[in-house]
């Protein structure tokens, strides 16, 4: 879900689903994590809204739970940062892909400290309602 607060800025609710298999090098068994986050997000698109090619800058805030199978108290909340910024290519009026990086940083409710990290991300954009 999002909106267009004024031309080229975007407020929205964004989600956050994943699942990963890992083999910690201390122990012999697989762990699976799934992680579930939702929380708003802000973008600013810095070109003209007609370009096939455009530049955003993205802030977001995301709140969830990580699950750990194999740890007996496994769920743990945990907030996320992030500041992304890179290229958006429109395929037409309706759908783009976008190339990001930028930085992330994780608190679980917990523990003390942050975790933080370089992202890349490669996303798939499409839009009910065109607004270009």
């Amino acid at each position: 879900m999002e909106y267009f607060l004024a031309n080229k800025f975007l407020a929205g609710l964004k989600s956050d689903i994943s699942n990963q298999k890992l083999k910690p090098l201390s122990d012999s068994k697989y762990r699976t994590y799934l992680d579930l986050g939702v929380g708003p997000f802000l973008r600013y698109y810095f070109l003209h809204p007609d370009n096939i090619i455009n530049i955003v800058m993205e802030g977001s805030y995301l709140y969830g739970l990580k699950k750990v199978s194999t740890v007996n108290d496994g769920n743990q909340m945990n907030d996320i940062l992030e500041l992304l910024a890179g290229p958006v290519a429109y395929f037409n009026s309706s759908a783009s892909i976008e190339f990001l990086a930028g930085y992330s940083s994780q608190k679980f409710v917990k523990f003390k400290g942050r975790n933080n990290t370089i992202r890349l991300s490669l996303g798939l954009q499409f839009y009910l309602l065109s607004s270009h």
